[in-house]
């Protein structure tokens, strides 16, 4: 049985190769005399053996051990060391202190006898009868930083100088950042000049302040250089298990990396290629979508001109052919001239309030865009009953003031005539009733100007509104139909009504 053979990475070339060969000897020999071998090796070393051993061996891989098996392996070898137990189960380690040693070890034996075996050194210099879990940080420091920071910076410099990867400067108000509490200095990478790779060194990460430290760090410098994309590599001087690494990820979006790996060199160049290619890829995803936002933009412009010119040529294809008010067409060449005036007044009020409107003026011009690249959102027209019986009013007002010039005409043109024996008085008459009924119609519509001032109020106020001043000469047009037109056929006062 052959233990600690992963040694032999520590090894020079030579003597490794050396060692190789005489060991793929030995196993041959007692694979084919019927012996068992057995030995211990990590599984990254054991990947590297020749193919020829990995025919030849059967690997078993073990699980990692929970508190019960690491709490029976310290007790065993306590018991062995001639130590009984007291009232814990592995006095003189403390329960947090165990604890530790479950988490930082991965669960392997070999590992959690080394942390006891300098935790125990650690509690002796200090002549303290309780191991507790500085004495267990202190072991795991003890063994595992064997390097100080300059060096570790020194190995960064050269493994990366091979790729052209340099030392930049940091970027603009990231110079005077301060790094976590005894990390090493922070090695700034320019992808581009608006994306940035830090390295940064760290001693072994024992504590969740450490973890604390490093999210920190990278916090304030993604909110110093706001207009930079910053990523974040963590390269520990020392020891580094498995949950620690998790939650180093958690923070920096990339696994670190242990110097003491055997192949660190392999992992850092891949490493800082793989978040170049993250970075660059994202600044292009950002151009893309800064890109396609614009031209979103554009299109929703761009319709909206055609929208515009589409309405244009259909206005210029299908003018809009205003109706000629009725005083200009032949009847109204034949309405006497002592009431054409009148006519031609309410006529004109009647095509004004019918093409404006009462209130507002109707539009649907889209409301406002919400967003950048979105339609516009089209504008709603709500009409209630009394706006649609005051349309109707101005309709029938219209048609009504229609047949009264009509029944005028006729009425003139008659008595122009002069085929009745005694026209005066039938054609009084006739007149009188045709503006008696124009009156008591007009008096059936819904009022023009959505309401009446009231009678006892005093003298009615000038009609302003289109509504107003529609209302009023309707109103009055009977009366001075009657009137003027009965003086000037006459040549005295109208009939009385």
């Amino acid at each position: 049985m052959l233990d600690e053979v992963d040694k032999i990475v520590e090894w020079t070339a030579l003597d490794r190769a050396l060692f190789l060969n005489a060991f793929e000897m030995l196993v041959n020999r007692y694979v084919n005399q019927g012996g068992l071998l057995i030995f211990c090796v990590r599984p990254d070393l054991w990947g590297s053996l020749p193919a020829s051993l990995h025919e030849r061996v059967l690997p078993l891989w073990l699980d990692s051990w929970e508190r019960p098996a690491t709490e029976e392996l310290i007790k065993q070898h306590l018991l062995r060391s001639g130590r009984r137990p007291l009232s814990e189960p592995c006095a003189p380690f403390s329960d947090p202190a165990v604890a530790q040693i479950v988490t930082l070890s991965d669960g392997v034996p070999r590992q959690i006898l080394r942390i006891c075996e300098g935790a125990w050194d650690h509690a002796a210099l200090g002549h303290s009868s309780k191991i507790d879990v500085e004495a267990v940080h202190e072991a795991i420091r003890t063994t595992h930083e064997k390097r100080p920071m300059g060096e570790a910076a020194r190995r960064l410099e050269r493994v990366l100088a091979g790729d052209q990867w340099w030392h930049n400067v940091p970027p603009r108000d990231l110079g005077d950042l301060p790094g976590p509490p005894g990390s090493g200095e922070p090695r700034w990478i320019e992808v581009t000049r608006t994306a940035w790779i830090v390295l940064l060194p760290v001693r072994s990460l024992l504590t969740r302040a450490g973890i604390a430290g490093i999210a920190d760090f990278l916090g304030h410098a993604r909110d110093a250089a706001a207009g930079y994309s910053i990523e974040m590599l963590v390269v520990v001087n020392g020891h580094a298990c498995r949950q620690m690494r998790r939650q180093v990820a958690d923070v920096t979006g990339t696994m670190p990396l242990v110097l003491d790996d055997p192949r660190f060199d392999t992992a850092l160049r891949s490493g800082v290629q793989s978040l170049a290619g993250r970075l660059r890829a994202s600044q292009d995803n950002t151009v893309l979508e800064k890109m396609s936002n614009r031209l979103d933009v554009l299109q929703g412009q761009q319709q909206t001109l055609l929208e515009r010119v589409d309405s244009i040529d259909r206005t210029l294809d299908n003018p809009r052919v205003v109706s000629s008010p009725p005083m200009a067409d032949r009847s109204g060449e034949r309405v006497p001239v002592p009431v054409r005036a009148h006519f031609r007044e309410a006529q004109e009020a009647l095509d004004r309030l019918l093409e404006e409107g009462e209130g507002p003026r109707i539009s649907l011009v889209p409301v406002a865009r919400t967003a950048a690249g979105r339609p516009p959102r089209p504008r709603r027209l709500l009409v209630d009953d009394s706006a649609l019986r005051n349309m109707g009013a101005v309709v029938l007002a219209r048609r009504l003031l229609e047949a009264f010039r009509e029944a005028i005409v006729g009425w003139w043109e008659t008595d122009a005539a002069g085929s009745d024996p005694e026209p005066a008085g039938r054609d009084q008459g006739e007149l009188f009733a045709i503006c008696r009924g124009f009156e008591i119609s007009m008096e059936s519509l819904p009022r023009l100007d959505r309401g009446a001032a009231d009678p006892l109020s005093g003298p009615p106020a000038p009609a302003t509104e289109p509504g107003e001043r529609a209302q009023d000469l309707l109103a009055h047009l009977a009366d001075r139909v009657l009137r003027e037109l009965g003086e000037a056929f006459s040549e005295g006062p109208a009939p009385l009504r």
